[in-house]
């Protein structure tokens, strides 16, 4: 196995394909590639460009928010950035993707049919019928992860490795999108099945750490938060904000203000100290309820939780180093996929420079590439696939033995 990144800045897509493919060197032939941009770029064209660059290879990506990250350096928008793999013969790598006219249409049902035909889909077009994948890929539109990681469970009878980030674009949350060869989608959900000829490592963390401020979620419907131990949810989130830090939080636009404070749930245990999946505020509604980008129950204990700049500076580099503990086999590093949380990228933005250096030396400066998502999915050590907000995802992936 052998990767390689590349990344353009150039707006034209045609010229960015170029770009990327000159980067490549001649003896990269890419089995399969990985694909992150920015909403500057148009989702169809890209996917159509990249089809005729690389014919003939399956390929999977999703927009990424203000920028994206490889190897090479912190790219602000507008960039586009691949990762191609080349494995051997035995590997095999195959995508899926279906779209919805509109949110409306993503019911339940739907959902779950859907999430079942495309993941047979992509194992019948990686030819491998019957067995298991080492690595799923997953994007999809913000909104039902939860569910599609449950389906994806129930298929298997177990937890897959899994990574994976919701679509993302610069705020707006309306040009968000994600590609495959087979086409493109604003509001749907896409796959890729991995079966490489390597080991393959993950890790998912959250980075914050709880506060003395926690309650239990008394009335919520979908992913609306409306009390907090019986009082407006609203009310008592801005309560334990000013009890942590002397600060109000005003309006009803969340999504900016609440990064360093997202809410958490303990997921497992790692001996004594609980591990968290993590919530961010999006918008208040009008009767102190609060829209967040991920489920909660009726019944919930939620804990206000805080990140701090030096801690989501360093997060992503340990998470890559977690990972490579998870290699039991000691094999040397090739790279991998890095997926970072939107809001923890902004709330660290003049900061980048320093997540990309650390993040460079974790991955042994072997190729890697990063989006920024709206929602971060991942498997926790209790290897348990989890969809969160504010999260960081990894997966790695090691030479074969007559390569080291």
């Amino acid at each position: 196995m052998q990767l390689a990144s590349a990344f353009s800045k150039n707006t034209d897509i045609n010229d960015a394909i170029i770009s990327l493919k000159s980067q490549f060197s001649e003896t990269i032939k890419p089995s399969f590639m990985v694909c992150y941009y920015t909403e500057n770029y148009d989702a169809k064209v890209l996917s159509l460009a990249l089809r005729k660059a690389f014919p003939g290879v399956n390929f999977h990506g999703c927009s990424s928010c203000r920028g994206v990250m490889t190897d090479k350096g912190y790219h602000l928008a507008p960039a586009i950035a691949l990762l191609a793999i080349e494995d051997t013969g035995s590997s095999a790598y195959g995508t899926a993707l279906t779209t919805f006219r509109s949110k409306s249409d993503m019911t339940t049902i739907n959902i779950v049919e859907c999430t079942n035909q495309l993941v047979e889909e992509a194992i019948e077009k990686a030819d491998r019928r019957g067995e298991l994948p080492s690595l799923l890929l997953l994007h999809a539109s913000v909104g039902y992860e939860e569910l599609i990681i449950e389906t994806i469970k129930n298929k298997f009878g177990f937890h897959i490795p899994l990574i994976g980030g919701s679509a993302a674009d610069n705020g707006s949350f309306e040009r968000c999108s994600f590609l495959t060869e087979q086409g493109t989608a604003q509001v749907g959900i896409s796959v890729s099945v991995f079966y490489p000829s390597t080991a393959i490592s993950t890790y998912f963390s959250s980075g914050y750490l709880p506060t003395e401020m926690h309650g239990i979620a008394t009335k919520v419907e979908g992913r609306t938060l409306y009390e907090i131990d019986h009082q407006p949810a609203l009310d008592t989130y801005q309560k334990w904000i000013y009890e942590c830090s002397g600060e109000y939080r005003t309006g009803r636009y969340l999504f900016d203000q609440t990064m360093a404070y997202p809410l958490g749930r303990i997921v497992g245990y790692l001996y004594d100290k609980p591990f968290y999946k993590l919530s961010h505020l999006r918008k208040a509604t009008a009767d102190g309820g609060i829209h967040v980008f991920s489920d909660i129950k009726e019944g919930d204990h939620l804990y206000l939780m805080q990140g701090s700049s030096e801690l989501l500076v360093k997060r992503s580099s340990r998470v890559v180093e977690a990972a490579k503990n998870e290699n039991i086999f000691n094999s040397p590093l090739n790279g991998g996929i890095n997926i970072f949380c939107a809001g923890s990228m902004v709330l660290v933005k003049d900061r980048m420079d320093e997540v990309y250096e650390l993040l460079r030396i974790a991955y042994e400066k072997k190729p890697f590439i990063c989006p920024f998502t709206f929602g971060e999915q991942g498997r926790f050590i209790n290897e348990e696939n989890v969809h969160g907000n504010l999260m960081a995802s990894t997966a790695l992936f090691y030479a074969n033995a007559v390569e080291s």
